[in-house]
């Protein structure tokens, strides 16, 4: 279906009537096909609705003769559209993006300097925030994703610099992030969600679930270390030595996507946040059921105690064999499956 035919469309059946939450952010939402970001040179924003299944919306420029005329053609509904008294949200970029085979809507809000970008599967229930990992984007988790019941709710926060968010942090920490998080979820009107991430993803999560105890079902942590202490006792000798020459490459292209505008002090300074974060009295103190999900190196396991992972009842810990830190990358199968047993079993309040 093209734009004009679903201007058409919208003028003989009108627009849908379900608002979006929020206060400031923009989104985007496209059913079936991905248009794409539209500037608009004249500084103007021109929203439109553009399906009758769900909310879309795009950007139209108003620089050309044309587009001028389709906007004047279809007056009517686009006032309607924008004008309506539901929709509260102000739109400024039209972007969706495929991942795992399942499209996201990618909304942005403003911060303090810049903008934080997330993408939100919509569903009924449950919900699940997921947090990319250092100098990774929501890509990070396509193969993952794809592996997820269709039914759960998703939304992938990046973090300040990566993917769709920018600028790069200045003086960020893990507290930081963990605010942006929660401004996500705030925003979307989430009362009670799980939330999971990898590396400094994982730990972002465990402050989530820190200062939003009533609030987060359980937390999943992938590779998220509890302290700086932890990867050296852990695993003193290896890191990633599992990974295969294509998933390296891989790896690398998301770093130089992400780092690409990031000047040399920028990527030193965000490398060294996670050390100055320590978990560990968070986990001997909560009763949030807790997930950590760790690759052996294909050597043997080293004990807890060396992770600074406390012996508790609900805490889990979920070994992955032959496997190193990039397990979203490296081994989507088993990360996927063990978020959907530790979900539902924290959902149904059994042993975790």
């Amino acid at each position: 279906m093209t734009i004009l035919d679903r201007l058409e469309r919208l003028k003989q059946f009108g627009p849908p009537r379900r608002p979006l939450r929020g206060r400031g952010h923009s989104a985007a939402v496209i059913e079936d096909e991905q248009v794409g970001q539209v500037d608009s040179s004249g500084g103007v924003d021109d929203v439109v609705h553009l399906s009758s299944y769900s909310v879309a919306c795009f950007l139209l420029s108003i620089s050309s003769a044309h587009e001028t005329s389709i906007l004047g053609r279809y007056s009517s509904v686009c006032a309607s559209i924008v004008l309506a008294p539901e929709t509260t949200a102000r739109y400024n970029s039209v972007r969706t993006m495929r991942i795992g085979g399942t499209r996201f809507i990618r909304h942005t809000v403003p911060l303090d300097e810049g903008h934080l970008s997330f993408l939100y599967r919509e569903r009924e229930s449950p919900v699940l925030v997921l947090i990319p990992g250092s100098f990774n984007d929501a890509s990070q988790w396509e193969d993952v994703v794809a592996r997820l019941d269709e039914e759960l709710a998703l939304v992938i926060v990046e973090l300040r610099g990566h993917g769709g968010s920018w600028p790069p942090p200045r003086n960020g920490s893990i507290e930081q992030f963990a605010s942006d998080v929660l401004m996500v979820v705030d925003e979307l009107g989430l009362k009670r969600f799980h939330v999971a991430g990898h590396s400094i993803g994982g730990m972002v999560g465990l402050e989530v679930a820190r200062v939003r105890a009533e609030g987060v079902l359980a937390a999943i942590s992938v590779e998220g270390w509890t302290n700086h202490h932890a990867p050296g006792e852990g695993f003193p000798d290896s890191a990633n030595d599992t990974l295969s020459a294509a998933l390296r490459a891989r790896i690398d292209k998301i770093r130089g996507r992400v780092t690409a505008r990031w000047s040399a002090e920028e990527v030193d300074a965000f490398g060294k946040i996670w050390r100055m974060w320590d978990g560990y009295e968070f986990l001997c103190s909560t009763g949030t059921p807790i997930l950590e999900i760790y690759g052996d190196r294909g050597r043997e396991k080293p004990p807890l105690e060396a992770l600074y992972i406390p012996d508790r009842r609900n805490i889990t810990v979920r070994w992955i064999e032959g496997a190193s830190h990039y397990l979203p990358l490296e081994r989507p199968v088993e990360v996927a499956q063990a978020f959907m047993k530790f979900i539902g079993r924290s959902d149904r309040g059994g042993d975790v």
